[in-house]
């Protein structure tokens, strides 16, 4: 399974997984940009690889957001945001 990671304006950040049999730089979502992208491991959500479409490496940091979003979590990516904007400068 794939995923690329979006940022908004306001630094919020948004997972998006999809099959392998989608290229990377097919997914995009109005007004963000795409900040990490890779595979994601369905079982376990632990990430690894680059984007070669998009020229962008996975994170170790983005398998939390992952886990959230392969459990249908959404309150969790609301919290992990609540919390990444607080420590922005």
């Amino acid at each position: 399974m794939k995923y690329v990671m979006f940022e908004n304006q306001s630094g919020a950040l948004f997972p998006v997984l999809f099959p392998d049999h989608v290229t990377h730089d097919q997914i995009k979502l109005e007004g963000m940009q795409p900040v990490s992208a890779g595979f994601v491991h369905p079982g376990n959500g632990l990430v690894s690889g680059m984007s070669e479409s998009l020229k962008l490496q996975s994170k170790i940091e983005d398998e939390l957001w992952l886990k959230a979003a392969l459990t249908n979590n959404g309150t969790q990516i609301t919290m992990l945001n609540i919390e990444r904007a607080e420590s922005l400068p």
